[in-house]
């Protein structure tokens, strides 16, 4: 099995002893099902030149978290684009009701929302 650990940790000294992150795990069984969460993680770790991993992600089952409604939206710093940060939020939250309607099925860990100039993330 792989498991694929998710953090909101930014990787610095202050922020590792001074403030409160959200480890997340799943462990993925070998096989290989086509998902839109493996395509994500793909995709980021082929923006960070991690190929070798990038095929080893291919080689594993994700499908389960597609299933669940999980979604990876990872950021690249200083990059903006359909597949990552705040507008692929977008595109994934764009249908639910308003928040905090009861009816609203959204659990999400954000640690910030960086310099963004967009403010529909506030609403």
């Amino acid at each position: 099995k792989l498991r694929i650990v998710i953090s909101s940790f930014n990787l610095s000294w202050k922020q590792c002893c001074t403030y409160g992150d959200v480890f997340w795990w799943y462990d993925a069984a070998p096989g290989s099902q086509p998902s839109r969460f493996a395509d994500d993680l793909v995709g980021f770790l082929s923006r960070l030149d991690c190929d070798a991993w990038a095929s080893v992600v291919r080689s594993h089952n994700f499908q389960e978290l597609d299933e669940s409604g999980i979604s990876l939206v990872a950021s690249i710093p200083g990059e903006s684009s359909d597949d990552h940060g705040l507008p692929r939020l977008r595109s994934i939250i764009q249908d639910l009701p308003s928040f905090p309607d009861a009816q609203c099925p959204l659990d999400v860990q954000v640690w910030s929302a960086g310099g963004a100039a967009e403010y529909w993330y506030d609403d």
